[in-house]
């Protein structure tokens, strides 16, 4: 059994993807223990403890907090399926990824407050901001998100609640599977590439930091500026 009394805990949904795997090698390597949650493919990263968890289920962020009892959160996971509005399945894929991206992000803050969390940190996407033919209600559940996160920082205060509003982030083959967006994306930013999962994680480090403490309610931009240009 894990002695829940020895170190800082951080709790990572999605942990499986690239952004949550540097999330947790970084904080591993800092002395915290770490535990990631996954649905599907289970972390490579050793010597964390792995959590398979259906987020979609009711009762999950609850539990998942409750045996965890973190002083970090970073709500990660998300289900960014691409379907345009006049799609035939608009219902039942929009209920789906609101399960995920909003509703197991509020289950998980408010079981988080009442387990006295110092920090819950939502990750969202420029897709709040900017509109992109089959991302619609992707975008729409990131724009709910940060919305939920000021009302958030408000209600469950002292528990501090951040978002942070990412660009495009690399991955293994991303410019093979998705060259069309790759391009789009670099002519577009003004710094003309796409971040590392490591910048994030370097990112989220930063503003949980004491150095941070009188933050809260707010959506921080790392996006290599595209927010800045009218479209991409």
């Amino acid at each position: 059994m894990i002695d829940l009394s020895r170190k800082k805990r951080i709790l990572i949904t999605g942990a499986s993807g690239g952004i949550g795997g540097a999330i947790s090698t970084l904080y591993r390597d800092r002395g915290w223990e770490v535990f990631a949650q996954y649905h599907h493919n289970e972390p490579s990263v050793l010597n964390i403890t792995s959590i398979k968890k259906d987020l979609s289920l009711p009762e999950a962020g609850k539990e998942l907090v409750e045996s965890v009892k973190p002083h970090l959160v970073i709500n990660c996971a998300a289900d960014q399926s691409v379907f345009e509005i006049d799609s035939n399945e608009i219902h039942e894929k929009s209920m789906e990824m609101l399960a995920i991206n909003l509703i197991a992000p509020l289950a998980i803050m408010r079981a988080a407050a009442r387990n006295r969390t110092e920090l819950c940190i939502n990750i969202s996407s420029i897709e709040a901001l900017k509109a992109r033919r089959g991302h619609a209600l992707y975008g729409a559940s990131k724009a709910a998100l940060e919305s939920l996160t000021r009302s958030a920082a408000v209600e469950l205060a002292p528990m501090r609640v951040l978002g942070l509003r990412l660009g495009l982030i690399s991955r293994p083959g991303i410019e093979d599977a998705w060259p069309e967006g790759v391009s789009a994306w670099n002519e577009a930013a003004p710094l003309k590439r796409m971040a590392s999962p490591e910048e994030v994680a370097r990112v989220i480090s930063a503003i949980a930091s004491d150095d941070f403490q009188w933050a809260t309610g707010t959506t921080i931009e790392f996006d290599g500026g595209i927010n800045a240009n009218p479209g991409w």
